[in-house]
């Protein structure tokens, strides 16, 4: 199968409709092999990349083959995220972008993301910082029910700070839904896991997805955290607060992203 991509990349809410547009193309088409050829060649974003890097991944867990071709502009992030080398050089020992297959590699990868920060931190919130993180990757095995998830972190063009996760599994709206067995909508129930006490694994400590301490730090920062999950797309700012978008496509799996703002002037403690 070819797939022409001709789409924008660069931010909003309609690009996270049109890769979810182009990941279900990948799980329903009957061919086993799959070429996606982008021909964008304006700004794009480098979530957006980084959800393309995973494009192959999501075929494989479906026994299909997909292979990209890319444009310069989205060659050049994908080598400045290590998504180049990961596919090119499956053995080297990366940090921007790593596929994480035990619990235990959890602990270096959330190290890492509090060492490269581009903020100071005291370390009482330090440590704080690296459970409720460890969380949110801990809570992608658990609650995916994906073998596998994938693991960024990176730069922008203005030096803010990103860390992200992806999984190919049933999604948080897709888990909630099955474990409690009703009817809802996937911004309902994104919004039931989102709450501290909730959780969809019994005998489990019910803390959700542990996100106040997240959001919180986001607030302070003034970044941003995003999930994006079935047909919702959550963000939280300072400026703009909880915002629950509903997609048009179903996103496959769920992807989390935070982002850290410079900040040279501030000593962040708990």
């Amino acid at each position: 199968m070819e797939i022409d991509f001709r789409e924008g990349l660069s931010k909003g809410q309609i690009v996270y409709d049109r890769l979810a547009m182009l990941q279900n193309q990948i799980i329903d088409t009957p061919d086993s092999s799959i070429n996606i050829e982008f021909h964008n060649s304006g700004r794009v974003g480098r979530t957006f990349t980084f959800i393309i890097g995973c494009l192959p991944m999501l075929g494989k867990q479906h026994q299909k083959t997909v292979s990209l071709v890319l444009p310069p502009r989205i060659m050049t992030h994908m080598k400045n995220m290590d998504i180049y080398d990961y596919y090119s050089n499956p053995t080297a020992k990366l940090q921007r972008f790593q596929r994480i297959e035990s619990k235990e590699e959890l602990i270096p990868l959330v190290l890492g993301i509090i060492k490269d920060a581009p903020v100071t931190m005291s370390e009482g919130l330090q440590e704080l910082l690296v459970s409720r993180i460890g969380e949110v990757y801990n809570n992608a095995f658990e609650h995916s029910n994906a073998t596998y998830i994938i693991a960024g972190k990176y730069f922008k063009a203005n030096r803010t700070y990103c860390f992200s996760v992806y999984d190919t599994g049933i999604g948080i709206a897709g888990n909630v839904q099955e474990f409690l067995g009703e009817p809802m909508t996937d911004s309902d129930a994104l919004k039931w896991a989102l709450k501290s006490l909730n959780t969809t694994k019994p005998g489990s400590v019910p803390r959700g997805l542990g996100l106040s301490l997240l959001l919180e730090f986001a607030k302070v920062n003034k970044g941003e955290v995003r999930i994006c999950t079935g047909n919702v797309l959550f963000t939280f700012s300072k400026e703009k607060g909880s915002r629950y978008n509903t997609l048009e496509n179903k996103f496959i799996g769920t992807l989390f992203e935070m982002d850290i703002i410079p900040d040279d002037l501030c000593i962040y403690e708990i």
